[in-house]
């Protein structure tokens, strides 16, 4: 049987990983408070200290975006597009909770718009995210909320709406071979009172009591018999990071609004996109089921972090961008693409 999705946490229990998801736990980085890798603001409000607020980077962001462009290129080539979903920074999105002393600089306020910009001039099926949640944030109901107090992933809501408009520009860009043919069926929502990673991880016991948990609104894990569908091909991918993880939703969205399976490979954020992407493209899932999209989920902060950038990505993964690209190359062939 062929399940909707594909993922690269999928071992244990669907329970198991429902229950894993609620901690939504951050690898990869420290676990001091105070040492500038968390700021509190108002109401609670954690933000990771490690992100810069003054820095763009442009000529990093643009070798990165050079070498996405040539992804984008050589899986068109052979059969596949591609989508490059990048989701704003938290801090960014809630500046209004920032204290003065940390204000972005107006370089930073503008990365997002310039993103957009360079990816457009290279050729790069995108969304402006940003937009399109800072526009839902602002219609009045309070729950729209893009980002979780406490932790550093978005909220289940923002992942839907994100998956939502991500399937409109895949119906006006890609001709699939096979009709739509059932999608992933939405669960009722519940709550869960947890405290986001960024609490978890950086504060004590005790200064966590005085945050308070945070309230998570989420599907209920879907029941065996609704996930399993047909072994056709899955002409939908989904590649990214933890913020694409099953519990959050989007591939469930994703796969209910498009009404097809949807398939999934992720990684937690201390492996590199570079590193995951190649992991899924040299796999024989990509290899014996090739799909008409690929959706490659990254984060605006870390854009300018390149396939070998120290300390940003796990040391097992790092590769100079030359090898990065060949590897690549050898993965999605057999046509040609040129650079």
């Amino acid at each position: 049987m062929h399940y909707f999705q594909h993922s690269s946490s999928r071992n244990g229990s669907k329970l198991t990983r429902y229950l894993v998801g609620v901690t939504l736990l951050l690898a990869g980085i420290g676990s001091a408070y105070g040492e500038g890798l968390l700021i509190q603001e108002q109401e609670g409000w954690l933000f990771p200290g490690w992100e810069s607020r003054d820095r763009v980077q442009p000529e990093k962001i643009r070798a990165a975006l050079d070498s996405i462009a040539v992804v984008n290129r050589c899986l068109k080539a052979n059969g596949t597009a591609l989508i490059v979903l990048v989701i704003p920074t938290k801090a960014l999105m809630n500046e209004a909770r920032l204290p003065p002393s940390l204000t972005p600089s107006p370089a930073l306020r503008g990365r997002y718009a310039w993103l957009q910009g360079e990816m457009a001039a290279r050729k790069l099926h995108t969304l402006d995210l940003k937009t399109v949640l800072q526009t839902w944030e602002s219609d009045g109901d309070a729950r729209h909320i893009t980002f979780l107090r406490t932790d550093y992933h978005w909220t289940p809501q923002a992942a839907e709406v994100a998956a939502r408009v991500t399937a409109g520009l895949i119906a006006s860009t890609v001709v699939f071979d096979n009709a739509p043919r059932g999608g992933a069926a939405l669960q009722e929502v519940v709550l869960v009172r947890s405290y986001g990673d960024l609490a978890l991880r950086f504060m004590t016991a005790e200064q966590r009591v005085a945050l308070k948990r945070d309230v998570l609104r989420v599907r209920a894990p879907a029941k065996e018999a609704q996930l399993l569908l047909d072994e056709d091909p899955t002409e939908v991918y989904v590649v990214g990071n933890s913020f694409v993880q099953t519990y959050l939703g989007f591939s469930a969205m994703l796969s209910h609004t498009l009404n097809r399976p949807v398939g999934l490979h992720w990684k937690p954020g201390n492996f590199s996109p570079w590193f995951t992407l190649l992991e899924y493209l040299q796999s024989e899932d990509f290899q014996h089921n090739r799909p008409k999209v690929i959706v490659w989920q990254l984060n605006e902060p870390r854009m300018f972090a390149g396939p070998n950038e120290a300390g940003e990505w796990e040391a097992t993964t790092l590769m100079k961008p030359a090898d990065w690209l060949h590897k690549i190359k050898q993965a999605i062939g057999p046509q040609p693409c040129t650079d």
